[in-house]
């Protein structure tokens, strides 16, 4: 079995970015999903990657966090090199949980993702976080 290899996706590392400025501002996620006109559950998977913001939403989430989608995007792009600094690759797409399992790949998304974008202080928490997530799906990943 090939060396497993952690991932995230550009809508992940967006999500991750948007929740980081929300909670920076003290903003929740409902007062930030009726600015941008969903509901608190699809908020919530926008944050967590699992699904993608549009254009018109990214401009509106944006407007209600003060920062520009293309500041949003600058940011999130620099991340993405210091994440490849890491070993992390960044796909640009969602990814299936069958081709997360096929390819041998660990997902980073949520809070461990969420400490890779934000403090530095918080990175020592997601370690622990995305470690203890690669540890129990190396286990899962050997046992199928």
């Amino acid at each position: 079995m090939k060396e497993p290899v952690a991932m995230t996706t550009y809508p992940a590392l967006v999500g991750a970015f948007l929740a980081a400025k929300r909670k920076e501002l003290g903003l929740s996620q409902s007062a930030l999903a009726e600015s941008v006109g969903l509901t608190v559950s699809t908020w919530s998977r926008i944050e967590n990657g699992e699904s993608a913001l549009t254009i018109e939403q990214l401009k509106l989430a944006g407007d209600k966090l003060n920062v520009l989608p293309s500041q949003i995007l600058k940011d999130v792009d620099e991340k993405i090199i210091e994440l490849q600094n890491r070993g992390v690759e960044t796909n640009p797409v969602r990814v299936s949980i069958d081709e997360i399992h096929a390819s041998g790949t660990i997902p980073l998304v949520g809070a461990a993702l969420f400490g890779l974008i934000s403090s530095p202080l918080m990175l020592v928490a997601a370690s622990a976080a995305a470690s203890a997530v690669v540890t129990k799906l190396t286990k899962k990943l050997e046992n199928s």
